[in-house]
């Protein structure tokens, strides 16, 4: 059961962090602001951080649970986990505040306005 908690962790930390790594390289090659090269790469971010990056925190943030109970690591003798559950918290802050209620076309100005 650990073995495959600690592999669905993995595979979770690698889209969160990975996605944004395509971010970054989107964003940089993308262009100035306006041309058809930053709408496609706006687009393309858009829809990494829809079926990327926001399951990919969510598949961590489960599982990482779920290996803190089934190995019964505490925060309080653990102070490295103590730290990641923090940090854990102010990224969900992050992407629930900012990220995922973001209105369509503020995280693609290809998308055609209704």
């Amino acid at each position: 059961m650990s073995r495959i908690l600690k592999t669905c962790h993995l595979i979770g930390l690698t889209l969160f962090l990975g996605s944004i790594l395509g971010h970054i390289v989107a964003g940089v090659a993308g262009g100035a602001p306006g041309t058809p090269s930053f709408l496609y790469a706006r687009e393309h971010i858009a829809l990494a951080t829809q079926f990327l990056t926001l399951p990919g925190l969510a598949l961590s943030v489960v599982s990482g649970i779920a290996l803190a109970v089934v190995s019964r690591a505490s925060p309080l003798r653990h102070p490295w986990l103590a730290a990641k559950i923090v940090l854990t918290l102010v990224i969900l802050a992050n992407s629930a505040l900012f990220l995922a209620p973001a209105p369509w076309p503020a995280r693609s100005p290809c998308q055609k306005r209704t």
